[in-house]
């Protein structure tokens, strides 16, 4: 059986007990009537997050904040002329799913767990439990879904963190009307068993997982609550280790040649080690999922896996890069991922005062961060970061592209167009 590491388990179980309280659920559901209708406003965004505070999102080195962010910048609130976009008029309901299935080249077949969130129109009901321990007043569980189909974001968590990492944004989506499905990346979650370096077939695997998971979701059977939910369009959104697996979902490909050339110099003998022909033969096409329209890499990691082959992304990207990054800064990871795409419609949201864990819930908790990245004094709020956030996300979504035209006002927030 897999063994946990209790210390994160029971700080995030604990941290959550104690957050979830009115501030937490869905306003409209704090006093309602038996004939109500879906609220103005659904969920606020939510707390619940992840991680091995001993290790580490993505298990990466600590390193100093960076100094070359001014001071008045990182500490300036994130104010822009544009309205912010509030939750949106439903309520939101949430499930647990498992998906199967087997990937090329492995022996055994993957079991994931999905997080789903969904609109619904009930105004009441049983609270959830992300995962089964997690407390989250005001998202419904099970509740019967609003009348769909429902365009679709999938999202993919950062490396040892777990799916329901980011609520500020899939319960915000929800809200407004999405289906947001998040699996668990088996062996790659806070809850699996660390057992040191990541093995290189996650890289293989997690763009398949988004892709089975979605699967999954597509052909639920006709007496499943949420049977022929997936409407369009279909986007997906990951942090991190989930930026990078946005990339190939998004249309990159890899740069076999460089991996295969560098592998133990660059990435250590395990690489060097998968990399066996039939693996190359596998991964020249590239991980692209023909359905998935637009991506959103938040923070992204894993530049050096693709480099020049990023430009082969075909569909609208939404990069989001913070400055004060100590785990995929911008110099190495952030920047040059910005350089090789290409698309018409690709934009760069960059936040100055934001870290790594901004486009995540962890700094809500209150939980050590490796580094202090993103949760410290020099970095932006992320309870004034993840408004803005989500703004942006759905205006992209919607394919309101005239929102980023113009350089934002505020030196809180940088935009740039292709």
């Amino acid at each position: 059986m897999t063994q946990l590491n209790p210390l994160p388990v029971l700080c995030l179980c604990l941290a959550l007990s104690a957050c979830s309280d009115s501030s937490a659920s869905n306003p409209a559901a704090d006093d309602v009537g038996g004939d109500a209708a879906p609220a103005d406003s659904g969920p606020d965004g939510g707390q619940p997050d992840t991680d091995d505070a001993s290790q580490g999102v993505d298990g990466a080195d600590t390193g100093d904040v960076p100094d070359d962010v001014p001071a008045d910048v990182a500490d300036a609130a994130l104010v822009d002329p544009r309205p912010i976009v509030d939750p949106g008029p439903f309520f939101v309901g949430y499930r647990q799913l498992e998906a199967t299935y087997q990937p090329p080249g492995q022996e055994e077949p993957r079991t994931l767990r999905l997080a789903v969130w969904y609109p619904t129109e009930a105004v009441t009901g049983e609270r959830s439990f992300y995962r089964d321990l997690i407390p989250r007043d005001g998202i419904w569980a099970d509740a019967p879904p609003a009348e769909g189909p429902f365009p679709v974001l999938m999202f993919s968590h950062g490396s040892r963190a777990f799916a329901e990492q980011s609520v500020f944004l899939t319960e915000f989506l929800a809200s407004h009307g999405w289906l947001v499905v998040a699996p668990d990346h088996l062996g790659n979650t806070l809850f699996d068993e660390d057992t040191g370096p990541l093995p290189p077939a996650l890289f293989e695997l997690r763009p398949r997982d988004i892709s089975a998971a979605l699967d999954h979701v597509s052909a639920l059977p006709a007496d499943d609550p949420l049977a022929g939910a997936v409407g369009s369009p279909i986007a997906a959104a990951g942090h991190s280790f989930g930026g990078y697996t946005m990339l190939a979902l998004g249309g990159g490909q890899f740069d076999l040649a460089n991996l295969q050339e560098n592998c133990e110099e660059e990435f250590g003998e395990e690489l060097c080690a998968y990399l066996t022909p039939e693996v190359v033969e596998r991964l020249t096409p590239g991980l692209r999922d023909d359905r998935i329209e637009t991506i959103i890499p938040m923070a992204p990691g894993g530049y050096i896996a693709y480099r020049d082959g990023i430009a082969d992304i075909d569909v609208p990207v939404l990069l989001m890069t913070g400055g004060r990054d100590t785990f995929t800064p911008d110099e190495t990871e952030g920047d040059p991922v910005w350089e090789a795409l290409d698309g018409p419609f690709d934009v760069r949201l960059a936040i100055p005062g934001a870290g790594h864990f901004t486009f995540s819930d962890v700094c809500r908790l209150g939980l050590p961060v490796p580094g202090n990245d993103s949760c410290g004094p020099e970095n932006i709020d992320t309870d004034e970061a993840h408004p803005v956030l989500n703004a942006f996300v759905l205006a992209f979504l919607h394919g309101d592209y005239a929102v980023f035209d113009e350089p934002s006002p505020h030196p809180g927030i940088q935009i740039v167009r292709k």
